[in-house]
């Protein structure tokens, strides 16, 4: 339901979907491993296939399809363990912080640390062209400029979950519980930003909960949004409307993590219990269930192959599952 408020456009995502959701299952061939602690967090380099897996105080690096561990190391105690991803260049691999100046970059190949993190926690992401940076700061989402460290904007929006920056550069998007002004704490609201006059032009309103998870189409025409609740959205842009949408647990379980795939074709969800977790795959297109591994506890961490059709799970139960999606692309 859309509502005007003066030029920003107020749509409200409805808080039930009727109807038990499509699927056209595929069986997908899946790798299991076994590590001896649980998996928060994990990240594929873009062309080889030594996985880097972050347990509650260590970091593995393991050959993802053998299994075998080629090093292990203590991670900072100031990173978390469940933001880590891998930089630009993909040499290094990236274990961000909880808050500004606390995360850690180290070697992809050997697991050395190379250097502290300065800057933003992990809610960050900058301009397709680098010179901005949309992160949090003193607990409001603002731009800065890197280069020159200086504050650029300042959005007034607090209780930040997550902001994201289009591939093209045109909008940038801001997620916050609440209403984000430290107000109400019920549901969420979700800010799309012009990123050229940087005024918000839409508001997705979401009762039941925040949108914690957020990432753009490649062509930046379309853009996923995914809360804990396990409702998740594929919004278009040109319509500014949902495309299609789908609960990602129908049993109360939530949703733990969200990725789109690099092609922005697929989309994987994770989540579930502590006796029971699930992966499962789905179109971007059509918000069908394409594929499903269940595993011994909840879902907490995914990763797409860049150059290859993998995706890569972490489990609270130890188990890591490479799940092998030719099939599907």
């Amino acid at each position: 339901m859309a509502i005007a408020d003066g030029s920003l456009s107020v749509i409200v995502e409805p808080d039930r979907i009727e109807g038990s959701g499509d699927y056209d299952l595929a069986e997908v061939p899946v790798v299991l491993h076994q590590v001896d602690d649980a998996v928060n967090g994990l990240t594929f380099p873009a062309e080889s296939l030594v996985l880097a897996v972050a347990l509650n105080r260590d970091v593995l690096l393991i050959d993802a399809v053998s299994g075998r561990q080629a090093t292990r190391f203590e991670r900072c105690q100031s990173c978390s363990s469940v933001h880590i991803t891998r930089s630009d260049d993909d040499a290094e691999f990236l274990m961000l912080g909880r808050a500004r100046d606390s995360g850690a970059a180290y070697d992809l190949a050997t697991g050395k640390m190379l250097r502290k993190l300065t800057g933003p926690d992990y809610r960050a992401a900058y301009a397709p062209d680098r010179t901005l940076l949309l992160s949090v700061m003193d607990r409001q989402a603002v731009i800065e400029a890197p280069a020159s460290d200086r504050l650029v904007w300042e959005s007034g929006v607090i209780r930040v979950g997550a902001v994201d920056y289009a591939p093209d550069g045109s909008r940038f998007v801001i997620s916050a519980d609440g209403d984000g002004d430290g107000d109400s704490r019920s549901g969420g609201k979700v800010l799309i930003y012009d990123a050229a006059t940087r005024l918000p032009e839409t508001r997705i309103d979401f009762s039941r909960a925040t949108f914690n998870h957020l990432g753009f189409a490649p062509d930046s025409k379309r853009m996923v949004l995914g809360s804990y609740k396990s409702r998740v959205v594929v919004w278009d842009f040109q319509k500014n409307a949902a495309h299609c949408r789908f609960d990602s647990d129908k049993d109360g379980h939530g949703l733990r993590i969200l990725k789109l795939s690099p092609k922005g074709r697929l989309i994987a969800t994770g989540g579930g219990t502590d006796r029971w977790g699930y992966v499962r795959v789905w179109d971007a297109e059509t918000c069908t269930l394409r594929a499903e591994v269940n595993l011994r506890k909840r879902v907490g961490s995914l990763s797409f192959h860049k150059s290859k059709p993998l995706l890569a799970a972490g489990s609270w139960s130890g188990e890591i599952a490479i799940i092998d999606l030719d099939a599907l692309e």
